[in-house]
């Protein structure tokens, strides 16, 4: 599930029904209905807006290979195909579990319709690796290059989720239990539309952290107020990643640099193992834990528990996130009946109460 960063629309996929829909509130029931859906050549196994909202990626599987594919889609357009970015021969990818979006333009300009491709995108894959491909090469005259610009590599195992600070710095958490940072501060600042190279740039992850209790971490989120990276499975743990931070090469011994420093976050809470998804706004930290029906809200001032979200017991809650205008906590459910059999998904939106709500930054 991905929430609209410029209006109550909300996309999801399905888990096996190769599609992705757009859902659009309605206030007055608290609810989402889907309004459009498009069908894809695989499983849809993660989908990202762009900071302006029109653009619209899904990482998916290549209809049922180990292979990746993903889509972008133009939404200010009819939602028409932007680029289909497969895995080939020459260019071999795995299926794509995270996507990120990253603008190549000026911070803060305002979005225009005819620079929709001025966006770098990541995808992490099943294999370990990071790819990236620069939007503007993929419009040029029409064609499609679907050779990525830059390959980061460093894990060992499915990526799940992807962060971008500062425009630097790439935070990957994987199925190896590792957090891994990329510098991308160069290859963002040189990237050129009007290129014509068709050379690959390969970067080497760093690692940050690895868990020691052998559990995969699977989200990652950013708290701009303390300039702290927020990741975990079965803990909370935070990373102090300011401007100021530099993550030297490993010395000869092996050692790390001693100006990164991981903390455990201490949130007042006992049921924090598997957790799926972190989302942040403002001093509010939003978890979502594996095969629960109910979703926690947090303060990261008093690290107290000061909300919680839950839906009928025989539901669970796939996918959690803030609305765009940070008054709504939207959650994605599934359920099964009596019999076992599942039943249709619905996206439900909780409003946070105004004592807690807080402004997106």
């Amino acid at each position: 599930m991905a929430v609209s960063p410029i209006a109550h629309q909300i996309a999801t996929s399905g888990a096996n029904d190769n599609s992705v829909r757009i859902w659009h509130f309605v206030r007055d029931k608290l609810e989402f209905t889907p309004r459009m859906r498009a069908i894809v050549d695989g499983k849809v196994l993660a989908i990202s807006f762009c900071g302006d909202g029109v653009l619209m990626a899904a990482g998916c599987s290549l209809k049922n290979t180990p292979n990746g594919y993903v889509v972008v889609w133009d939404l200010s357009n009819d939602a028409k195909v932007v680029c289909n970015l497969r895995s080939m021969s020459t260019a071999r990818f795995g299926r794509v579990r995270c996507v990120e979006f990253l603008k190549t333009g000026k911070s803060g300009s305002k979005s225009k319709k005819s620079d929709r491709g001025s966006y770098l995108l990541f995808g992490g894959d099943t294999t370990g690796c990071i790819l990236c491909w620069n939007l503007s090469l993929s419009a040029k005259d029409g064609a499609q290059r679907r050779t990525p610009v830059c390959v980061i590599s460093g894990h060992s195992d499915i990526i799940y989720d992807l962060h971008i600070v500062h425009r630097r710095w790439l935070f990957s958490v994987s199925h190896d239990e590792q957090l891994r940072m990329a510098e991308i501060a160069s290859f963002v600042a040189a990237s050129n539309p009007n290129s014509n190279s068709d050379d690959v740039e390969y970067v080497f992850s760093k690692e940050l952290f690895s868990d020691d209790s052998k559990y995969p971490l699977r989200a990652i989120a950013y708290n701009a107020a303390t300039e702290e990276i927020v990741f975990g499975s079965r803990k909370c743990c935070a990373l102090k990643v300011g401007n100021d931070v530099d993550v030297a090469d490993e010395e000869k011994d092996g050692s790390k640099d001693s100006t990164v420093t991981v903390s455990k976050l201490q949130l007042c809470s006992k049921d924090l193992d598997h957790i799926q998804h972190l989302e942040i706004s403002g001093n509010l930290l939003m978890v979502q834990r594996r095969g629960v029906n109910y979703v926690k809200l947090f303060s990261l001032d008093t690290s107290r528990m000061v909300k919680k979200f839950q839906i009928d017991k025989k539901g669970r809650v796939c996918e959690c996130s803030f609305s765009y205008d940070r008054k709504y906590a939207v959650l994605g459910v599934a359920g099964t009946t009596n019999s076992g059999c599942s039943v249709p998904c619905a996206i439900k939106a909780f409003k946070i109460p105004k004592r807690l709500s807080t402004t997106a930054k």
